[in-house]
């Protein structure tokens, strides 16, 4: 058991740093409003820049497909790449969907704070 464990943490070692952050990255947030919508715009537009190159690439890749011996199969690993950028642009472009719900919070949470100064306000007045 001691072995094991052992095996186990000189493997998590020797994972590079960014293999645990890549799985536990959270949106980065910004004080700046306008520095995170920037941040998802850019987001949504690397998402769509990979999916359409992810969609031209399947393109050529089936038409080379049915120069090969193996077409079945050159076909469905053409496919696969597809279907791994797509879900590639799918984390991008969710990444980006949590940075606008955040900003989308924030801008509740600050309507509801002038909300209830004002409340206090007129209370204060009566």
């Amino acid at each position: 058991m001691k072995r094991l464990a052992a095996l186990v943490s000189a493997a998590l070692f020797l994972l590079p740093p960014t293999a645990h952050a890549d799985a536990t990255a959270a949106p980065p947030i910004a004080d700046d409003p306008v520095a995170m919508k920037a941040i998802a715009g850019r987001l949504r537009q690397e998402a769509a820049d990979m999916r359409r190159i992810a969609a031209d690439e399947h393109a050529k890749a089936q038409t080379g497909c049915w120069k090969k011996f193996l077409v079945s199969r050159c076909l469905d690993q053409a496919g696969q790449a597809l279907r791994d950028e797509k879900l590639k642009a799918a984390n991008l472009e969710s990444r980006a969907r949590a940075i606008e719900r955040e900003l989308k919070r924030r801008e509740i949470a600050e309507k509801d704070a002038q909300r209830a100064e004002k409340d206090a306000a007129q209370a204060d007045k009566q």
